[in-house]
């Protein structure tokens, strides 16, 4: 089977949409679908190496990353985490037939703005791609499916083990007050006029809520609280 790379001309004032796909016809039926007066796709790729580096290159808007890649089955989540440093700005989509809780988790923990499933057809490919651009997130029907495993005890998600890192478990009610004006899309400055301290207090706030999360940004515990209160998780003083 042939792999390669296909870089594509870019254009101004577009989307611009990278794609890792292995399947040549599933990439004329995404092509077609992304083929709209906003849209353009700049990378076309099928080795995940060779996709990074014209990745680092083109720096695309978005990029659409299906998991398996050449029977390897998590190559789409290996090239999601090289990614960060190559292209921090690009937002990524899964787009998978392997549409499993387990693998929706992986992709949730990564960052990942979307997670569109090949078996059911939920949203036209060009339309979450919007979403995703203006700074959304589109799950589908599984992310019902998943708050629902969350609270199943019999269910044990990676971050429910170990240290238990979910939102809320462990968060003062200060550090979830401020939380949910991140959420809501508050400055750190904002946040504390607020709540009336100063922007070094709530800085040090979103580091000790950072570290109770394990987690490495803000945005990524906002993720997960968000998720967290989404299934009713009771707080913890």
């Amino acid at each position: 089977m042939a792999r390669n790379i296909k870089k594509l001309q870019t254009k101004k004032d577009k989307i611009t949409v990278a794609i890792l796909e292995d399947n040549a016809t599933l990439v004329k039926g995404m092509m077609a679908e992304l083929e709209k007066p906003d849209i353009i796709v700049t990378v076309v790729g099928d080795n995940i190496e060779k996709f990074l580096e014209e990745l680092k290159s083109s720096q695309p808007s978005i990029a659409i990353v299906d998991l398996r890649i050449w029977k390897d089955l998590d190559a789409g989540f290996v090239a999601i985490t090289k990614s960060r440093e190559l292209s921090p700005s690009t937002r990524f989509i899964i787009y998978t037939a392997y549409d499993l809780i387990e693998k929706f988790h992986k992709g949730i923990v990564l960052g990942v703005k979307a997670f569109v499933s090949k078996n059911i057809y939920e949203k036209p490919l060009d339309e979450v791609v919007r979403i995703v651009h203006d700074g959304g997130t589109y799950y589908g029907d599984l992310l019902p499916e998943y708050l629902g495993k969350l609270n199943e005890s019999s269910i044990q998600l990676e971050f429910e083990k170990g240290k238990r890192s979910s939102a809320k478990e462990g968060l003062s009610k200060r550090e979830i007050e401020i939380l949910d004006y991140l959420d809501k899309g508050k400055t750190n400055e904002e946040t504390a006029k607020e709540i009336f301290v100063s922007v070094n207090t709530v800085k040090a706030h979103t580091k000790n809520i950072r570290e109770k999360l394990g987690v490495k940004t803000t945005t990524e515990a906002i993720r997960v609280y968000r998720l967290r209160t989404k299934s009713n998780d009771p707080a913890k003083e």
